[in-house]
């Protein structure tokens, strides 16, 4: 498992999150990846599963949009061009990510390393439970967009 993160000297600051897992699920916008910021947080994002299949080097179907959108990703931070991150397998394709990361300074990324910092383990679970709950209320939009959509699907079928 690798982080990097974008090179201090270039001085980019940038705000948006973007999750793609295994080149079928694309997510993008304002939220943290948490509880909060995509539950009751006004925060915006979209995200994709595409109906578009596509079969991979490594011989495995995966989502168009999504790889695509990857590849391009790996683009900015690699400077290799389309076609060849194309004909990478997916693992390839990170070597090069990270060969990027340890270039000569002209690519946009480095590694980040995750410090631990004793801090972290002050706040306990049930802390973390009163001041950041599980529980959505029910006049939250996502829960009301989320039951919507429920029970269209549950009137389908």
């Amino acid at each position: 498992f690798k982080l990097y993160t974008t090179k201090e000297s270039k001085q980019l600051y940038i705000h948006s999150k973007l999750v793609i897992v295994d080149d079928v699920y694309v997510s993008l916008g304002s939220a943290n990846w948490n509880r909060r910021s995509m539950t009751s947080d006004t925060e915006i994002g979209i995200n994709i599963v595409d109906t578009e299949l596509v079969q991979s080097p490594d011989n495995i179907t995966v989502n168009k949009l999504a790889r695509n959108f990857r590849i391009q990703k790996f683009m900015e931070a690699t400077k290799l061009t389309y076609d060849e991150l194309d004909a990478m397998t997916f693992f390839e394709a990170c070597d090069a990510l990270e060969t990027a990361a340890h270039d000569d300074g002209s690519s946009l990324i480095e590694p980040y390393a995750v410090e631990f910092k004793p801090q972290f383990n002050l706040v306990s679970d049930g802390w973390r439970q009163v001041i950041d709950p599980d529980v959505v209320p029910e006049d939250d939009p996502a829960k009301k967009i989320k039951n919507f959509f429920n029970e269209r699907k549950n009137a389908e079928k």
